[in-house]
């Protein structure tokens, strides 16, 4: 192609990407503003946690320590839960270096044995953080982050525990 031609032929394609934008910008209005992050309040290495992925653990952590649901109460936890978030994230980039998997197995193993110590099923958990305004991806992420590190603390140090008969 000349280069005019080329020049042209990006326009044309620079104008088609704006143009399929505009058009479908309607139909995500509704899912970003429901997904938005919200802006970022901490980078961890080089993963962020939003601020929705903090009001999430936030409303979790009054959900299922029995804390009223205040504005004052979530803004009280919030530097907590902040500081929780950030070991988690850490956790998980541990395990991943250390090439330790969470599998989808172990993931629901931990799920099942929560709901039975809350004498509740699985589903009525689902439905306790529905009622709550969590997603279930709080959960499962809290969940993710105790199993990696119980495999990294596990394959890092269970080699230097010997357990007598004592």
């Amino acid at each position: 192609l000349a280069e005019g031609s080329l020049s042209r032929l990006f326009a044309v394609f620079a104008l088609a990407c704006i143009a399929g934008f505009l058009a479908l910008r309607p139909a995500f209005a509704e899912f970003s503003d429901a997904h938005a992050p919200q802006g970022i309040v901490a980078i961890v290495n080089d993963q962020i946690i939003s601020r929705y992925d903090l009001d999430q653990r936030v409303r979790l952590v009054m959900a299922t320590s029995g804390i009223p649901n205040t504005p004052e109460n979530m803004e009280r936890i919030q530097g907590q839960v902040l500081r929780s978030l950030v070991d988690e994230v850490l956790e998980l980039q541990e395990a991943k270096r250390l090439d330790l998997l969470v599998t989808p197995d172990d993931t629901k193993k931990e799920l099942d044995q929560i709901a039975a110590r809350a004498s509740m099923t699985p589903e009525q958990i689902d439905e306790f953080l529905k009622e709550n305004g969590v997603s279930k991806n709080a959960l499962v992420r809290q969940i993710e982050a105790n199993i990696a590190w119980n495999k990294v603390i596990g394959q890092q140090f269970g080699p230097l525990i010997t357990i007598g008969e004592a």
